[in-house]
């Protein structure tokens, strides 16, 4: 009977055996054992079971945890590099979580993204170049693939060898970013993430912690992700390799370390599945009774084991001492302490406390004569606790360990307690003895451990099954949620609360003010409406204010066509008004992007190309044209805030430029030096430091001996500007010429050692081709295009080991590196010859990123793609682009909106000379001229020769006007954000827009330091802002008052601590350069942010009026 009963149980069994590929790499100790005991499981199951293992640590190979022996194991050895890498890898040191707190910070995210990066790079290039590797794993046609997203490599390989379905698994309990993926919710509102402190509630701040924690988490594995596949990429050719996300949205469960009666309660999907648990196989574990005589020597047994990672040998010694004091307490009690080398003295003076370098664990755990369990809070070991039902003393270390501890202890069974109060023995002793006398504690583990063995489904069963349903169906697209397609902002309602708040704050304000009595008039004598400043008196009433601003536009508006500071200050209705200040702060926001992408996109080309086509020499480009365009938002701004209203706002415009050379000259400065130490040039520093000083001293001298601008004053900055020129062509002069005298007694010698009768003749070219090609650095933006070294402008150094440094002629300019000898020109652009010329102005009007480019950016780069798309519209419609190939119907396009939107630009197109048609009326007569020489004149499909040069000038003259305009409306916005909260405009232009203009250069720099260039990155520090003030100062301050506007040279408190600041910078710098025999070092930099942050708080006191100048 009992034969029968087996043999139906076999028939109605299902005997499918699917083939799983478990990729687990060498790596770390836990992460292997949790692939290895799911390998296992499906192998228990009766499923064939293969095992890769790349290995990357050696030490960790003695270390086999594979139990049945029917898994197949593929070892993946290094190749030669990655022996040589991994046999000098630095020893990471984990002792530092002892005494430190888990700093969950962007900087530490990129810095072990860094690390992560470096261990796995030799180990994915090899996976992928092993094509032996690839036929054996294709061969075996598996069904399912499962690997772990901490390792992104197996993920990139099931993918690349079309493994049919991809189970995600990961060996904790939660990667926030990999389930949002999933279209799993974060509830970060109360989840604790992996490194959160809080367990049954959380305060806001804990919220707070969560979220920022969340954010870091992300950038962290988003970072080794992109760094991996990009590794990949670019090592094998293989361009066509998925990124993380698509393999994630395919997939179709999602394995993650979580037992759902264990850890917190939170919504989840069913591509989510929890595990947790599986490898509990507690039946199996029995006392170790080789440790009976310990175990019997006291009634109570306490087990500490902080893990095996973190050992308890590198404890600080006042944690010993602390733990030793704690143990002489309970005399009573023998104490089980994993220690992994010889005890300290102290330590071997206890009576009660054994040592030993390992202990069965999960033996102990079992014994029903170990009371109490000090951990450090792994997953594992957390698991376990919580299985044999065993009360725990919690000691988060690092990462995850902080959740786990809350996981558990929020069961009752278990406390917390901080690893820096270990050295605190009455605090530790007391928890100890409350845990070891107070039932409940026993009673809640053994509760717990009740839930576990009787939990509905089985781990193992869960595990199983749905790995067999994965197999059987691939993928289950039926099982995506809409929520992986939603913002963060729509996923947790953050729009529709802000669209109610706006509703009630508008129904609120219009509910307040119904009976207001709005419309007042009133009237102000001349002297009121010919105000110099905007400033308000006291006592007026938002009506007159209105008035006011209205009789003075100049004073109190920018100049633009939107006239901020009437909307804002002429609505009564405080919530209208936020809202007014909010739209002007994001359309400040979308200018500065706008202003970005027509320097960088439009205004940079055409100047490449004018250099080009005039055949300057680099060493002149490099100081003049190159310099401009790099500098067009900063020189324009001023240009801006000087010439478009009868009233110049010289605050706005000497804020600008002080405040960007405070801003470059130290934060700029010192991110460079703190990314890399190096030997500076000397010759070209000094001599941009000096520059600097006489012309901070010149304008120090025009405050203190006039009060108001002269025309000569900063015409002799453009003259200081041309005797810097020069001394930049002298000295690349002179460099050329000493270099070709080297290289031509250099070959003479070659010659004469030679003994040849044959004299090479040397053309002139080749002895002046010196220096190095880095024509391969191009680009350092892939991502998406950001302000490139808006303060550079001289020459850069590449580096050397002799003092003065190898001096190259470079550029930074349209996203290129460009040294004295690339070419400058624009690249040549296929003719299209399509006849479809609908298809051929679309192509080129075309204003968004591709789908994979768009899908590659970050979630900052996708915010400007969008911001971007109707300017760059507009851009491509008015600018002509020499980067473009030639169109026909393009050309006559321009021929209207170029004029047309010159016009509107210099707000002129209304303008009726003579009382006549207006000025619009007359562009379109010329436009119609101009497009019908075109229509006889040119050819529809053949490229014309002479195009590019003429849409170079074009192009400038338009991108002028664009940079103009935007300019126009940055300051009207700015002096608006004065007018509304009665900040000065010096302290306006040194921070929102100096820092506005410079905060690109932070990142640029430090890119152009990573590629190797740092001389060229400090030229772009002081080079950049000198250039700025030279020219942002000297041109339109020449303009005005050579049209006689009187601008008033006032040194208030604000203006003395700028100069007085910039002055202190540049003085440090050239001090400290020969105090450092020319290199540069941290500390240097700790003293620039130093004086930065002293600056900072100065202006703070001197706009409040704290501190008086006497």
């Amino acid at each position: 009977m009992i034969f029968l009963i087996f043999f139906y149980f076999l028939l109605f069994t299902s005997t499918t055996s699917y083939k799983y590929l478990v990729i687990s790499p060498i790596y770390s100790f836990s992460h292997v054992k949790f692939m290895s005991n799911l390998a296992d499981t499906l192998a228990d199951a009766g499923h064939n079971v293969t095992v890769l293992q790349p290995q990357l640590l050696e030490a960790l190979r003695a270390k086999k945890v594979i139990r049945n022996e029917n898994v197949r194991i593929i070892d993946v050895e290094h190749n030669e590099a990655g022996k040589r890498f991994y046999e000098n890898r630095p020893k990471s040191t984990v002792t530092k979580y002892w005494t430190e707190n888990q700093a969950a910070s962007f900087g530490a995210a990129k810095q072990f993204a860094e690390t992560m990066t470096r261990d796995l790079e030799h180990m994915c290039v090899n996976l992928f170049t092993n094509t032996n590797l690839h036929t054996l794993l294709t061969s075996q046609n598996y069904d399912v693939a499962i690997a772990e997203p901490f390792d992104p490599c197996g993920l990139y390989l099931a993918d690349y060898l079309k493994i049919p379905s991809i189970i995600i698994a990961m060996a904790s309990a939660r990667i926030d970013p990999v389930q949002w993926s999933f279209g799993q919710p974060s509830a970060l509102n109360f989840i604790p993430g992996p490194g959160s402190r809080y367990g049954k509630a959380s305060g806001i701040w804990d919220r707070v912690n969560n979220v920022w924690m969340f954010l870091t988490r992300s950038q962290m594995f988003q970072k080794v992700y992109e760094n991996v596949l990009e590794i990949v990429r670019r090592e094998t050719g293989l361009g066509k390799i998925r990124n993380l996300d698509e393999i994630i949205i395919d997939s179709p469960f999602l394995f993650f370390n979580s037992n759902p009666y264990l850890d917190f309660p939170f919504p989840s999907i069913t591509k989510c599945v929890q595990i947790g648990g599986f490898s509990m196989n507690i039946s199996t574990w029995k006392p170790d009774r080789s440790l009976d005589f310990i175990l019997n020597k006291r009634a109570k047994n306490v087990f500490i084991s902080f893990g095996s990672v973190i050992r308890s040998a590198d404890m600080p010694i006042s944690y010993k001492k602390g733990l030793a004091r704690v143990i002489s307490t309970f005399p009573d009690v023998t104490f089980l302490w994993k220690y992994e080398e010889e005890p300290d003295e102290f330590l071997k003076n206890l009576e009660n406390v054994h040592f030993d370098k390992w202990f069965p664990q999960t033996s102990l755990l079992v014994d029903s004569r170990v009371k109490l369990f000090i951990t450090h809070g792994g997953l594992g070991s957390v698991n376990e606790v919580a299985y044999t039902g065993k009360p725990a003393i919690v000691v988060p270390l690092f990462f995850d360990q902080p959740m786990n501890g809350e996981m558990l202890s929020r069961h009752g069974g278990s406390e917390i307690f901080s690893k820096f109060d270990l050295g605190d023995a009455e605090k530790l002793e007391i928890l100890i003895r409350k845990m070891l006398e107070d039932p409940s504690y026993a009673e809640n583990s053994a509760r717990l451990a009740e839930l576990l063995k009787n939990q509905p489904i089985d781990p193992v069963q869960k595990l199983v099954s749905h790995a067999e349903f994965a197999a059987k169906f691939k993928k289950l697209p039926e099982l995506e949620p809409y929520s992986k397609n939603l913002s963060f902002l729509e996923f947790y309602f953050l729009d529709v609360i802000s669209m109610a708040i706006l509703a009630l704050v508008l129904i609120t304000n219009n509910l307040a003010s119904a009976e207001t009595e709005t419309e007042f008039e009133f009237e102000f004598n001349d002297e009121i409406c010919s105000a110099d400043e905007c400033n308000f008196n006291k006592t007026w009433t938002s009506e007159q204010k209105c008035a006011y601003i209205k009789c003075n536009p100049d004073a109190c508006e920018g100049g633009g066509y939107l006239q901020w500071s009437e909307y804002v200050k002429c609505e009564y209705k405080v919530g209208v008004r936020v809202i007014l200040i909010i739209l002007a702060i994001i359309y400040l926001f979308c200018l500065f992007v706008i202003m970005t992408v027509v320097a960088d996109d439009f205004f940079s080309p055409s100047i490449t190309g004018i250099v080009s086509h005039l055949r300057m020499s680099e060493s002149i480009a490099g100081v003049t044209f190159l310099a401009f365009g790099n500098g067009a938002p900063d020189v324009f701004g001023s240009i801006a805030s000087i010439l478009t209203t009868p009233t110049p706002k010289a605050d706005l415009a000497l804020g600008d430029l002080f405040g960007g050379g405070i801003f470059v000259t130290t934060v700029v400065l010192s991110a460079i030096i703190l990314t890399k130490s190096f030997k500076i040039a000397i010759i070209p520093t000094i001599r941009d430091i000096l520059f600097y000083l006489v012309t901070l001293a010149f304008i120090l001298f025009c405050f203190l001996k006039y009060d108001r601008v002269h025309v000569w004053m900063p015409a002799t900055f453009l003259g200081i500007y041309a005797c810097y020129v020069a001394s930049v062509i002298l000295l690349s002069v002179y460099r050329k010429r000493r270099k070709q005298a080297k290289n031509l007694r250099e070959d003479q010698e070659k010659i004469r050692n030679s003994g040849s009768v044959e004299v090479a003749k040397l053309k002139a070219a080749d002895l002046l081709n010196f220096m190095v090609d880095f024509s391969h650095i191009v680009n350092i933006f892939q991502k998406h295009r950001e302000r490139k070294n808006t303060c550079f402008i001289n020459e850069a150094f590449h580096e050397e080991d002799n003092d003065e440094g190898q001096e190259a002629e470079f550029g930074f300019a349209h996203g290129h590196v460009y040294t004295s000898h690339d070419q400058l020109a624009p690249d040549v652009i296929s003719t299209k010859k399509s006849m479809n010329h609908f298809r051929d102005v679309f192509e080129h009007l075309k204003s968004w990123p591709s789908r994979e480019e768009f899908r590659e950016m970050t979630w900052f780069g996708k915010i400007v793609a969008v911001i971007k798309v109707i300017p760059v519209f507009f851009f491509k419609l008015t600018i002509p682009s020499n980067e473009m190939s030639w169109c026909k119907p393009m050309f006559l396009i321009y021929c209207f909106t170029s004029i047309q939107f010159a016009l509107f630009a210099i707000q002129i197109i209304n303008t009726r000379p003579g009382g006549g048609p207006g000025l619009w009326l007359y562009g379109l007569g010329v436009s119609a001229l101009l497009a019908a020489l075109a229509i006889i004149f040119t050819p529809l499909n053949r490229e014309q020769r002479w195009y590019k040069e003429v849409y170079s000038y074009l192009g400038f003259l338009m991108s002028i006007a664009w940079i103009y305009v935007t300019s126009n409306e940055i300051i009207g916005v700015i002096t608006m954000i004065g007018v509304v909260t009665g900040l000065s405009q010096e302290l306006l232009g040194l921070t929102i827009l100096a820092w506005s203009n410079c905060i690109g250069d932070v990142v640029a720099d430090i890119a152009v330091v990573k590629q190797g260039f740092p001389k060229m990155a400090m030229a772009a520090a002081i080079g950049g802002p000198l250039f700025n003030l030279l020219i942002g100062f000297g041109l339109p301050f020449t303009i005005a008052a050579a049209q006689g506007k009187e601008i008033e040279l006032l040194i208030n408190p604000v203006y003395r601590l700028l100069m007085l600041f910039l002055g202190i910078s540049l003085v440090t710098t050239l001090v400290a350069l020969f105090i450092q025999r020319f290199r540069v070092t941290w500390p240097h930099a700790v003293v620039l942010i130093f004086i930065f942050v002293t600056f900072i708080v100065f202006i703070v006191l001197a706009e409040f009026h704290v501190l008086e100048w006497k």
